[in-house]
């Protein structure tokens, strides 16, 4: 018989942004993936006797399917909470629903609107509340974006990360855990979509201890000069919401992708961020 491992709680039992956790435990969660992903059965009981809530305000295929699955494969049960038609605080306070919640689940996933929601949710419960997905903010898919380069590329310190966009919350999320984990990152925007400054700065500061470097850059030509990236993300609004379609569409299909790949670099094209 296989015995289960039992994961230790993080110093912060919340996942907002990115930035609740140090150097340390973002490599501790990026291991112990990496040996759930090798060993699945090992942690098959887990969560066993936990119920999580998943709350939606915005409609998913791929986080609510990989939540919903990690969490049954970890031997844990699932509550789906569907807020597409009435969000989050409309009905009963966000506090209320956070007070009823943790008396009958053991942790809280949020796909939200706005960031707030899910700092007042927090401030509110004493389970864990983690961010799926915010305006602002989205943590889990930066660190899955971060676990896969390192399965592919092997150690990320001193790693070189381009990043070409829009500054928003995969952006956001992705410099916090650059910071953290020694990444240099290039992040090319147009002066419209940098990332947000406070961002920037956090991000800056913990890069003085741990080497990394966060640079912005308004060129994206610059960001992709030969030698100074061994990746390149790419990442913008969905096209519907945009006012200035043309111009990113020229843009990226007019030599950005296609220098990227004339480079053999491997460009993701993230098209479902917001």
């Amino acid at each position: 018989m296989t015995a289960s491992i039992a994961i230790p709680v993080a110093i912060s039992k919340d996942l907002l942004t990115g930035a609740e956790w140090t150097t340390s435990d973002v490599r501790d969660l990026l291991q112990r993936t990496s040996d759930i992903k090798a060993k699945p059965a090992r942690y098959a009981s887990t969560l066993r006797g936990k119920h999580i809530a998943l709350i939606f305000e915005k409609p998913s295929l791929r986080t609510r399917v990989t939540f919903e699955v990690g969490i049954q494969s970890m031997g844990g049960f699932v509550v789906f909470l569907d807020h597409s038609q009435a969000r989050l605080g409309e009905r009963e306070s966000i506090p209320d629903v956070a007070r009823n919640l943790e008396r009958w689940v053991q942790g809280i996933v949020a796909r939200v609107y706005e960031q707030r929601v899910l700092e007042e949710m927090a401030a509110s419960a004493n389970i864990p509340v983690i961010n799926a997905l915010s305006d602002k903010f989205h943590p889990c898919q930066a660190l899955a974006d971060f676990f896969t380069l390192e399965e592919r590329f092997g150690s990320l310190r001193g790693f070189k990360l381009a990043y070409v966009g829009d500054g928003n919350n995969v952006c956001h999320s992705l410099i916090f855990l650059a910071a953290r984990l020694g990444v240099h990152m290039r992040i090319a925007t147009r002066a419209n979509y940098a990332p947000a400054a406070d961002v920037v700065a956090d991000a800056k500061r913990v890069a003085r201890e741990t080497r990394a470097r966060i640079e912005l850059l308004s060129d994206p030509d610059h960001a992709l000069e030969c030698g100074v990236a061994d990746f390149v993300l790419c990442g913008c609004l969905p096209f519907a919401e945009r006012d200035d379609v043309t111009g990113v569409t020229k843009h990226l299909n007019g030599g950005l992708i296609g220098l990227a790949e004339r480079r053999q670099w491997l460009a993701v094209w993230k098209r479902e961020l917001i």
